[in-house]
């Protein structure tokens, strides 16, 4: 462009004016083609020389455009250099490209010219086009050959593209032999070439010929005989149809063989479980439809199949189809056998990573369906879905028993794999259930550790709430945020100025302290214990079994030198839970502490420590001047429950010159004992300390779990008539408490007890407050009073039994005969004389009627 400016520079300006604008561009563009001919020459001159610069400077400066522009010069110094150079810069491409889209004689010629290997195929398509063109074409292969037109050649030039075979029949009818000699040919593209143009032949031969390529080794070529073949034997085509599907590695081989069975072989098809390999199985439901009922029971087989694979093809096309969907929505509680099926199979589906059906959550209410979405959202599935599910559960939750497995599963899907906007609704739920004890504790248990950042601020705001419930479930919660964020609060509530915080909130900052195990904080917290109350101390000391055993224990005997009773006190009381046998020696040496604090301490260490020889030593302790040591070292004691401790605090009470306190503080610790002995004792001290009567009946009336009342049972039955009475004021006292305990014993009880525990029921007032009961208008309380008068079946009970022979309420009089029937017997007989001869005209009149239904059974 340099040289056509200074040659425009150097024309007088007057013959620019003359010459018009027209005549100034034709010239500008004739000597720009000219010195554009001279350049691009000159670079393809230099091929020989260095063929890879001419190469690189060529394509940098002249693009795909530009070069087909210049096709001309190109064509005659390639004429001159040869075709390499044609092959070098890519031109063959280019020209091929071209004619392929103007399928003209001249590009045609030219590509049969300069790339006639490469080209021939594409020549050869472009005349099933335009069949004047196969003139030229045909001509060109004779005089190339020496001969007539050889198929062969076009055939390996072929690569695999699609062209009209008919067509290609139509050109070449006169060279079927030719073809299906190519058939054998070991190249796969000649044989694809000949097989493409032989489907349109139906000669025997060929016929022969087309039936083993349904077997080439080559796919595509399998693809298009399976595609086109149409041979008369239909039922032995369609075998070989539906063997390739079951059986060839190649999809879309597999997938024209379904097609083809599907269009035209429908009234052969029958799909059907039968032994089929994994594989086929699997090509099988890879190509199932979505809208056929056999298809879908089929793949329904394989949902819960062993075989991932199997089962990850069966779930995609159940999700395709819509049945996951319906197996999703289509639950209730009200069908458990459905139910569980379902969310079976759901299950199965999830554990491959099918799991859109889990969309539908969005547009259902079924609890059962966002229980399944619960329970799989837990370990998989998309976490977009967790969002939806929490607005729901959340926004329906009532805090009842029904949907509390719903909420616990949705709670923890948040937990685990929530995204941030789950989180967030996870910290409204926490201000919204503030008041509910028992939905709070199921969310604080869950509280993730990844979410400090969004419920830090609330839990530590409920923290400082010093009637917060539940504490400990908070404390737990607290553990999992940021530890530098709870440490810095916790310090500053327990190093706080006195009043600035309620006792109860830095009592709680302590244990949040010692629970977040930091090694470096245990002087800390050693020095802070007296916060707590002695009771709570003890409960809490199992939280140094985490701290090194021996960095506690060296710090306490360091502690324990200090004049700080109430820290020394403290100290004793965690002793046990470290463990340590050299501190045991400081608990012992504690039993003569001036504190009284010290010296209660000091004993439920050596109970926890189980030291019974020292605890043997310390008996003395129950004569301790300050009654609250007493008090407290009875109940250790006795919570200690050796033989020999239980009979020492027998021999106290039983002590004529011992003071009564004392006496009264070894009944408690018999009290406090959890063994059956210390009930045979309590009530032996019946027949001999009339004093203390009824401070006994009170250690008795603590004895209510089942085996005590057993074993309080046994001895009223074969206890003398003081103990008997001591236990008849007992089940008194106790009243409603020990009635369903006792109830229970007298389901499970031996013939020869169930008297003893329902004459001892009748001293409760439960007989007669079960009689007013069958008065009630709910039927269902009426049924459950008769069943109790039945089992309970003393005289007291049936008399009152009779009266609901005429309810109205058929369920009611069938206890009532049931009840009856259990007369039948010389006991049985006695009852039934007393109420037929019972002063009152109406129990008479009833049972006398309760009897005739006896006879009819209702």
């Amino acid at each position: 462009m340099n040289e056509i400016f200074e040659f425009i520079r150097s024309l007088p300006p007057l013959l620019l004016f003359l010459g018009g604008g027209s005549v100034f561009f034709i010239i500008i563009f004739c000597l720009w083609r000219v010195i554009a001919f001279k350049r691009i020459k000159k670079i393809l001159k230099s091929f020989n020389k260095d063929p890879d610069l001419t190469k690189t400077v060529l394509l940098n400066k002249y693009g795909a455009g530009a070069l087909l522009r210049r096709s001309s010069i190109i064509e005659q110094q390639a004429r001159i250099l040869g075709l390499k150079l044609i092959r070098l810069i890519g031109m063959d491409t280019l020209w091929i490209g071209q004619l392929l889209k103007k399928k003209t004689r001249k590009h045609l010629l030219r590509v049969l010219e300069f790339a006639p290997d490469k080209g021939l195929f594409s020549c050869f398509f472009v005349c099933l086009k335009k069949r004047y063109l196969f003139i030229y074409f045909k001509k060109w292969l004779e005089k190339s050959t020496g001969g007539g037109l050889k198929l062969g050649n076009i055939a390996h030039s072929c690569r695999g593209e699609r062209f009209d075979g008919k067509a290609g029949l139509a050109l070449c009818n006169d060279k079927v032999d030719e073809l299906r000699e190519l058939t054998g040919d070991v190249e796969w593209n000649v044989r694809y070439f000949a097989i493409n143009m032989l489907l349109h032949e139906k000669s025997i031969r060929v016929l022969r010929a087309l039936w083993d390529s349904l077997t080439d080794p080559q796919p595509l070529i399998r693809e298009i005989v399976i595609t086109h073949f149409k041979p008369q034997e239909k039922e032995k085509f369609y075998n070989v149809l539906f063997q390739t599907v079951c059986d060839d590695p190649v999809y879309q081989v597999r997938a024209r063989a379904w097609d083809r069975i599907q269009k035209e072989y429908r009234d052969l098809y029958h799909l059907e479980p039968r032994n089929f390999s994994a594989e086929q199985a699997f090509h099988i439901l890879e190509l199932l439809r979505p809208d056929n009922k056999q298809e879908q029971n089929f793949a329904l087989t394989f949902l819960d199949h062993s075989n991932l694979e199997l089962r990850f093809a069966a779930a995609q096309y159940l999700e395709k189809c819509g049945i996951l969907n319906k197996l999703f929505l289509e639950v209730d509680f009200s069908d458990m056998q459905i139910f569980e099926r379902n969310f079976s199979l759901l299950k199965k589906a999830s554990e491959v990573n099918v799991t859109s059906f889990l969309a539908c959550i969005a547009n259902t209410q079924n609890r059962a369906s966002l229980t399944i979405a619960s329970s799989i959202l837990v370990e998989t599935g998309d976490v977009d879905f967790i969002s939806i599910l929490t607005r729901k559960v959340f926004a329906i939750y009532d805090g009842g028993k029904e949907m509390e497995q719903l909420y616990r599963a949705t709670v923890r899907c948040v937990a685990e794999r929530g995204t941030e906007e789950a989180l967030f609704f996870y910290k409204y739920e926490l201000e919204k259930r503030r008041m509910q004890k028992q939905v709070m504790s199921i969310l604080l248990q869950m509280v993730p550790a990844r979410a400090g950042f969004i419920l830090y601020d609330i839990l530590f705001a409920y923290f400082l709430q010093p009637f917060f419930e539940p504490k400990e479930q908070l404390r737990m919660a607290l553990k999992k945020m940021p530890v530098p964020k709870v440490l810095s609060r916790c310090l500053e509530i327990i190093r706080a100025k006195q009043g600035r915080y309620q006792h109860i909130i830095r009592i709680e900052a302590l244990k949040l302290l010692g629970e977040l195990n930091l090694h470096y904080c245990l002087e800390i917290v050693l020095e802070h214990l007296p916060q707590l109350p002695l009771a709570e101390a003890r409960t809490y000391s199992a939280v140094f079994s985490q701290y090194p055993r021996e960095l506690v224990a060296a710090k306490i005997k360091k502690l324990f030198n200090t004049n700080d009773n109430r820290l020394r006190a403290a100290l004793v009381t965690i002793l046990p839970q470290i463990g340590h046998k050299e501190l045991q020696q400081l608990v012992r040496d504690s039993l003569t502490d001036m504190d009284p604090d010290v010296r209660i301490a000091s004993v439920w260490a050596l109970v926890e420590f189980d030291d019974l020889k020292a605890l043997n030593a310390a008996f003395e302790i129950l004569r301790d001047p300050v009654k609250r040591v007493r008090e407290q070292a009875a109940e250790a004691f006795g919570k200690a429950g050796s033989n020999a401790n239980l009979d020492r605090l027998k021999n106290i009470v039983l002590d004529a010159d011992e003071a009564a306190d004392v006496k009264l503080a070894a009944i408690k610790g018999l009290a406090c004992s959890g063994a059956l002995k210390a009930i045979d004792v309590l009530l032996s001290l019946l027949d001999k300390c009339d004093d203390y009567t009824k401070q006994i009946i009170q250690a008795l009336s603590a004895k209510k779990q089942t085996e005590e009342l057993m074993h309080l049972i046994e001895g009223f039955r074969n206890g003398s008539p003081k103990q008997r009475q001591g236990v008849i004021a007992v089940i008194e006292q106790s009243g409603q408490a020990v009635e369903e305990p006792m109830l229970e014993l007298l389901k499970q009880s031996t013939h020869s007890l169930k008297p003893y525990i329902a004459e001892l029921l009748e001293n409760t007032g439960l007989i007669e407050s079960t009689i007013r009961k069958l008065k009630d208008r709910n039927p269902n309380i009426r049924q459950h009073a008769a069943d109790i008068l039945s089992l309970i079946g003393t005289h007291k009970a049936y008399r009152g039994l009779v009266f609901a022979a005429r309810d109205p309420h058929e369920e009611v009089r069938v206890a009532v005969v049931k009840a009856l029937e259990r007369l039948n017997s010389e006991e049985g007989k006695l009852i039934l004389k007393e109420l037929r001869q019972d002063p009152d005209k109406k129990v008479r009149r009833y049972t006398v009627w309760a009897l005739e239904k006896l006879k009819i059974k209702v």
